[in-house]
């Protein structure tokens, strides 16, 4: 088992937090926010696919439009180990607050993981958001 740390990061998204939660379960809309392709069923004990293969896992817990939690593995990792991705979605003036938190992230991969979820994720949801 590696040594692992845990990833908090709270954004502001400009949209509701239907769109985001959309967003981030739908594969026809995650695909067309991240440029890549995506495969979801979108319901708890699923497996999903982003990114054309390079992040997967299986999704424990949905509460639509208010919460995710997600077993989520990049590809490189040790086989057979997951984190625990939690997303909560809150209305806010301006658009809905993302409180997100990783567990169990591999210390050798957390610094490209942590900048990964505000370059790949947050900075493309936003501008998709605001563009529609």
């Amino acid at each position: 088992m590696p040594k692992v740390r845990t990833i908090q990061q709270t954004v502001v998204l400009p949209g509701t937090p239907s769109a985001v939660y959309r967003a981030l379960v739908d594969p026809k809309v995650h695909a067309e926010f991240s440029g890549r392709p995506a495969r979801s069923t979108g319901r708890p004990g699923g497996a999903f696919s982003h990114y054309g293969g390079a992040l997967e896992g299986f999704t424990i817990f949905l509460q639509k439009d208010r919460r995710m939690v997600l077993a989520w593995r990049a590809n490189s990792w040790p086989i057979g180990h997951y984190s625990i991705v939690d997303v909560v979605l809150t209305r806010v003036p301006g658009g809905t607050r993302v409180e997100f938190t990783q567990s169990g992230v591999p210390t050798d991969a957390f610094a490209s993981i942590s900048s990964g979820w505000r370059e790949h994720y947050w900075g493309p949801l936003t501008r998709f958001l605001k563009a529609a």
